[in-house]
Parts: structure tokens; sequence; C-alpha cells
């Protein structure tokens, strides 16, 4: 786990820079959680457009791209998906959408299960621990 520093954010750099959330370029601190949003939004990108949405040669070109949050969806891409894309690749991580909303996105909704949690109430976990200490 990385270490909070006294204003509660992260300050170490270790994403691949194709990935990485433009509020980790500053070198200020920033949200863990809002930018690991954005870095797995690039990998649904790439599995669903087959590939990145912010690529360049050189290294100021592609961090000017992810600064600006300069990329465009292919047309084969639904609306609902172009809008949810464009939320979560917001370059602003106060106003990037969080995990409750995009839960909440229709599109998303469209396409997500949630996983069924199944509880065995018979299970007596003294039971497990006598069978064990047995063998």
């Amino acid at each position: 786990m990385l270490p909070l520093q006294e204003d509660g954010l992260l300050h170490t750099a270790c994403e691949t820079p194709n990935y990485v959330a433009p509020e980790v370029l500053k070198d200020k601190g920033y949200d863990g959680t809002s930018s690991d949003i954005w870095s797995c939004e690039v990998i649904l990108f790439v599995l669903m457009a087959g590939y990145l949405p912010f690529d360049e040669p050189s290294l100021i070109g592609l961090y000017k791209k992810i600064w600006e949050a300069s990329f465009s969806c292919p047309s084969w891409f639904s609306s609902g998906a172009r809008n949810l894309i464009k939320r979560i690749l917001d370059p602003n991580p106060l106003i990037r959408i969080t995990i409750p909303e995009i839960l909440q996105d229709e599109w998303f909704k469209k396409w997500y299960k949630p996983p069924k949690f199944e509880q065995d109430e018979d299970v007596n976990l003294d039971d497990n621990i006598l069978y064990f200490t047995w063998l």
C-alpha cells in the first residue's frame, strides 16, 4: 500500500505513462481512488476500441494529450458508452465520476451484473477448527 502524506494524498507516481491520470502528472499529490478510476477506464477503452485513447511517440506529447484529455471515441461506440467514458476521463479529478455514480450510469447498468454472494448458514467455524485439529 502506498503511503499517504500529511495532506492525505498519495505522492508516488508508479503507473505506466499511457494509463496515468493527469493529476498524477502534477506531482502535487492525488487521490488514489480517482486516479485508479481514470486508469481503469483507459483499460476499458483499450478492450472496447483495440487501441489506447492517449498515445504519442514522445512522452511530452503523450502527457499533453492526457493533461487535456484529448482523445476521441471510435464511431462504433454507443452514445451511452461515449458519455460514460468522457465522464471518467475528465481531467479534473474533483468532478470526475465516482464509483457509485458509475454503478448508476444507464450504459454501465445495462451490462453490469452484480456479484451474488451465497452464505451457508449451517457452517460452524468451531466444527471446522475441530476437524482440522483432529487431522
